[in-house]
């Protein structure tokens, strides 16, 4: 979902089932393209991965992109509000404690978290009552990496990176072509018709795109997808597929065409 002001006819759109993510040991593959590098490592819903290390380790990560993604049913949501509200700033803390339902909540505190442990494998600590949350654009950390969060039904994730990135996942299966009439533009319409584009990808990647640009729902249209590169207001955008989980789609949008994405997850979660 779009951070800032959310279209909620378009957001009516996502309701479905969670998704149960197995495993509470923090772990990291790394993804080229789309694809998943194979080699030694743990097997995770049929694919290997790699140790992420020590939870202190730091990571030269710059050219990359740092994605870390955790079930909402794997953590404490009262420790959540306990935790990580009181490390927000003040406008934000309001934004999150009117937030009307407790897993939009936890999600949100979520998300923040994943960001904060991105940033401190960075060697930035202590760094969420700087963010800055304007009321439409993208959030920002003055001086610090790009941020991209998003959650949906059970599933939070964050990329940071050293360029503008936008993320966004969803349930697959969550659009249908009807839901999306408005946001479609011939090409995609045709694609969608001749079984080219899944609908949830075609809504998931304009999304992913919005979001690096740092627009809202409301210029969805505009986004102009052609394979797995899109067009915003003359601005190519490249995207590629993250495989977080098998019920959810997410893309990846970033100005870099192959940007390496170094994948941490399921996080568990730890009493602070």
């Amino acid at each position: 979902m779009p951070c800032g002001a959310r279209d909620e006819a378009l957001e009516r759109v996502f309701r479905g089932a969670d998704v149960e993510l197995l495993g509470d040991e923090r772990r990291r593959r790394r993804v080229r393209d789309g694809a998943a590098f194979v080699g030694g490592g743990a097997i995770l819903w049929g694919i290997r991965t790699h140790d992420a290390g020590p939870a202190g380790e730091r990571q030269t990560l710059e050219k990359r992109v740092s994605l870390h993604y955790a079930a909402l049913d794997g953590h404490s949501w009262a420790r959540l509000e306990r935790d990580w509200l009181p490390r927000l700033p003040t406008a934000k803390r309001a934004r999150v404690e009117r937030l009307r339902e407790p897993a939009d909540r936890a999600a949100t505190l979520l998300g923040l978290r994943l960001l904060d442990t991105a940033l401190r494998l960075r060697g930035i600590d202590d760094a969420l009552g700087r963010l800055l949350f304007p009321a439409r654009g993208r959030p920002s950390l003055p001086g610090g990496p790009e941020f991209s969060i998003s959650h949906a039904h059970g599933l939070v994730a964050c990329a940071t990176a050293d360029e503008p990135v936008g993320l966004d996942l969803e349930p697959r299966g969550a659009a249908r072509p009807m839901q999306l009439r408005l946001v479609l533009d011939p090409d995609e319409q045709s694609a969608i018709a001749g079984g080219r584009l899944d609908p949830t990808d075609a809504w998931v990647m304009k999304e992913a795109v919005l979001k690096a640009a740092g627009r809202g729902a409301d210029a969805a249209r505009a986004v102009a997808l052609r394979g797995t590169v899109a067009t915003l207001d003359g601005r190519a955008w490249h995207l590629q597929r993250i495989d977080l989980a098998g019920l959810h789609v997410a893309w990846l949008a970033a100005s870099t065409r192959g940007l390496a994405v170094d994948l941490y997850g399921p996080v568990a979660d730890v009493a602070s």
